[in-house]
């Protein structure tokens, strides 16, 4: 089980960290969605520390659920600006 968990988010604090790097073409990104960049600290938080959480078995069902559906579902599949 546990080397499944790791499988499967190895990609999220990776991301996290590549957003952190490209911080700019990020921002970018997400206003051209129109998700307000306010949110990107929270998203980069959301992703690192996540993803670390379920890999070491801390409140799995819950980060996981947060990573990888609601966030991302939340942030890019609702209009802000309606």
């Amino acid at each position: 089980m546990e080397l499944e968990r790791l499988e499967v988010f190895r990609g999220a604090p990776l991301s996290g960290f590549n957003k952190i790097g490209g911080f700019a073409g990020t921002l970018a990104y997400m206003a051209s969605m129109g998700v307000p960049g306010m949110l990107l600290p929270q998203v980069i938080v959301l992703e690192i520390g996540g993803a670390l959480a379920v890999m070491l078995g801390w409140h799995t069902r819950w980060f996981a659920l947060a990573v990888r559906s609601v966030a991302a579902a939340l942030l890019f599949h609702f209009n802000f600006e309606d």
